[in-house]
């Protein structure tokens, strides 16, 4: 009896001993590869700041929506910031940090201004790391790949704009709101609501996100009967809803004025162009499949899980909180832009990419359990990073605008008796903001005030029998006088033998108040008549040595001599 228990008892201090060797190992290999994900992690963090700062020594002048930001920061009065709102995309937040960015009265103002975008775009990244770390306290990696070196968010984010000041904020939110759900403190109820009140006062559709949030984490409260943290987080989801009741009226008038350019588009327009955000093929894959397992884990924790971890939150409650933004932020952020029916260009997507990022992150931490994973959930954050630096590396290449370059250059060659139109209109933004010679000049049809991309004037003049005849009478007086035109920007003449088309005023064209049906007329009866009527023309060559940004990138047409 003696020797079998002592056999026993040896036994068991056997057992012992090999779990002991095999948590010791299992610690061992679990330190090495925190310490590998740290390496990784500082490495692409490196990467993604030197592509900030490429992108801010490469990017030149302002394009013509930076211009409009720009202006409507640094407009003499507030008032008059406040009144054109509805002329621009964004509440008064991007507005208020521009101006007080250019209180010091910068010498080189473009130069300063791209400084201020590398710092919103490396401030996102260092948002991106504190709410991982807020949420689960690991370093992210996938998300720094996905996210950090996505060319959209680097070239986009930077831009002077409210998206990357965006995305910065609801990241913070994602991450406040978490610690709220998981004890609900003063400290952190403030941080969270100051979060996420700053978040919709820079875009209104990061209320649809606040909201999102908000709902995974009263679903993580709800299911430990957390009441008091259900109640903090709705205060805060509220204190932010409450701050855009002042934005109503901008609103409508935003609305109103967004009828010009809204178009009847279905969701597979919208998947195309969120696609074209994402850079490659390859790294669609990659985040669909990211996209799946964030899905795929929250349903399983809580199909397989329910009734395990109620003591407190933990892992179940956070598969469900990520999966839950991403799901209903995603489905709400689209219903949005398809409500708003407006053509929607990649940037629009940045905000959405950074919670879909940081929610597939989160997701995969939760998966990568066995060795292998874990090796693997590394291995692919890199075979991503591979194929999104030189992606973003080409278009944080690009120069944001030739128009600077042309209106310089006309400054020089252009005489008193020239005349310069300007198509489209809004080109005429970037062209005045840089022209700084004695040519006359005009966009077509004639807008007046281009501080802003103002719609509501261009809806006048769709309203007018006749908008470009003032075009007409000064390219007739400047070539009559032996003068030349010039025309920057595309120039369509119909065919040999054709005459151009003709539209009723708006809003009685073929889709009511669309302005591009106005815009093609107005460009055909340009060319049109300038063909007409010139004697020679010529195309001149104005190329820079750097790839332009193809959404502002102009020729420039030489028209002279006056045929009857």
């Amino acid at each position: 009896m003696k020797a079998s228990r002592a056999g026993t008892g040896k036994s068991s201090r056997t057992n012992q001993a090999r779990t002991g060797n095999k948590t010791r190992r299992t610690n061992s290999f679990d330190a090495k590869i925190r310490r590998v994900e740290l390496v990784c992690a500082i490495a692409l963090t490196i990467a993604i700041v030197v592509l900030h700062i490429h992108r801010a020594s490469h990017a030149g002048p302002l394009w013509r929506d930076e211009i409009g930001t720009f202006d409507m920061g640094t407009f003499p009065s507030l008032h008059q910031t406040w009144s054109l709102l509805a002329s621009e995309s964004f509440p008064l937040l991007i507005y208020m940090v521009v101006r007080g960015w250019a209180l010091p009265g910068w010498h080189a103002v473009d130069m300063s201004l791209r400084v201020l975008g590398a710092v919103i775009g490396v401030g996102s990244l260092l948002a991106l790391w504190s709410a991982k770390r807020l949420v689960d306290h690991r370093v992210p990696i996938l998300s720094l790949a996905l996210f950090g070196l996505n060319a959209t968010v680097i070239s986009w984010g930077d831009s002077l704009r409210a998206y990357g000041l965006g995305v910065l904020l609801i990241l913070l939110v994602y991450g406040s709101i978490w610690r709220v759900a998981v004890s609900s403190t003063p400290k952190r109820m403030a941080l969270a609501a100051a979060a996420s009140i700053l978040s919709v006062q820079c875009l209104y559709q990061n209320s649809l996100l606040v909201f999102a949030i908000c709902v995974g984490g009263c679903l993580v409260c709800l299911r430990h009967r957390m009441w008091k943290g259900i109640l903090s987080i709705l205060a805060i989801g509220g204190a932010a809803a409450l701050s855009l009741l002042p934005y109503i009226p901008t609103m409508i008038r935003a609305q109103q004025a967004g009828s010009l350019v809204q178009s009847d588009f279905g969701f597979t327009h919208l998947l195309k162009i969120f696609a074209a955000a994402l850079g490659s093929d390859v790294l669609l894959w990659a985040w669909l499949i990211g996209g799946g397992c964030c899905v795929a884990v929250g349903f399983a924790f809580i199909v397989f899980r329910q009734m395990r971890d109620r003591s407190e939150p933990g892992h179940g409650d956070l598969a469900i909180f990520s999966a839950t933004i991403m799901i209903l932020g995603t489905v709400l952020f689209f219903l949005f832009l398809k409500g708003t029916q407006l053509t929607t260009e990649t940037w629009y997507y940045i905000v959405i990419l950074g919670t879909i990022a940081l929610s597939i992150d989160i997701s995969v931490e939760l998966l990568a359990a066995p060795p292998l994973v874990k090796i693997l959930r590394i291995a692919v954050s890199l075979l991503v990073a591979a194929v999104a630096i030189p992606l973003a590396w080409n278009q944080a290449s690009l120069r944001q605008t030739n128009i600077d370059f042309i209106a310089e250059q006309l400054g020089k060659q252009g005489s008193r008796e020239d005349f310069v139109v300007v198509i489209p209109w809004y080109y005429g933004v970037t062209f005045q903001n840089y022209y700084r010679g004695d040519t006359r000049w005009s966009t077509a049809p004639p807008i007046q005030d281009l501080k802003v991309t103002r719609y509501d004037l261009l809806k006048e003049q769709m309203t007018l029998d006749r908008p470009l005849q003032p075009v007409f009478e000064s390219i007739e007086r400047s070539l009559k006088a032996g003068a030349r035109v010039w025309i920057v920007g595309d120039l369509v003449a119909p065919r040999e033998g054709q005459l151009p088309p003709s539209l009723p005023i708006a809003p009685n064209g073929p889709h009511g108040w669309y302005s591009g049906d106005y815009l093609g007329v107005w460009n055909l009866e340009l060319g049109y008549f300038i063909k007409l009527h010139s004697v020679s023309a010529q195309r001149v060559n104005m190329q820079l040595d750097q790839p332009v940004n193809p959404y502002e990138q102009a020729p420039v047409l030489l028209f002279s001599g006056w045929r009857p």
